[in-house]
């Protein structure tokens, strides 16, 4: 008998499958086939052991009921926000590809010149000069702050202590949720 033949028949008799005719087919192979036999006794060792552990309970941890409503919400928040970032990234891509293809058009039809010559084209440029000039103060603002906070002791100890008390609260906040996930699986 092939051997996929023999597999099938196993697998069928492990399931209790087999119609009459198969099962005294399959009795005689077993008395027949010492080697269809040898199988068959493992696997049937294989599957009690299977069907025995499978009737053990397994104790669930403490918090087993929070984390798994945590991963349910999170993996909810994340599915909300799917299409938002799917929306938002393809619209950038569009971007991307008009910043691209306009440049490229306008100096490939020679229609820069009547643009640059363009009341709109001075009025970006002032635009942006002003952006520019306001990037370049906010950067100066920063950088002043940065340095005020990293020379003077007393600013320093502030930020340091702000730092640390938001910590804290942080830490006793994630005590708090622990502690009322622990009561409510109790």
């Amino acid at each position: 008998m092939a051997l996929n033949q023999t597999d099938d028949l196993i697998n069928r008799a492990l399931d209790n499958l087999l119609s009459d005719d198969d099962d005294e087919f399959f009795k005689a192979l077993l008395s027949d086939d010492t080697k269809v036999a040898g199988t068959w006794d493992g696997l049937q060792q294989v599957d009690a052991m299977l069907k025995r552990e499978a009737q053990t309970e397994i104790p669930l941890p403490i918090d087993f009921t929070v984390s798994v409503m945590e991963r349910v919400h999170d993996h909810e928040a994340r599915r909300r926000w799917y299409p938002l970032v799917v929306g938002v990234l393809t619209l950038l891509s569009v971007i991307a590809a008009l910043n691209i293809a306009f440049p490229v058009t306008i100096f490939a039809l020679d229609l820069y010149q009547p643009l640059l010559d363009s009341p709109i084209m001075t009025a970006i440029q002032y635009l942006a000069s002003e952006l520019i000039e306001f990037v370049q103060i906010g950067r100066f603002m920063l950088a002043d702050w940065f340095n005020y906070v990293l020379t003077t002791p007393e600013a320093l100890a502030t930020v340091v202590l702000a730092l640390v008390v938001a910590s804290i609260w942080i830490g006793l906040l994630e005590v708090k949720k622990l502690t009322a996930g622990a009561l409510q699986t109790a």
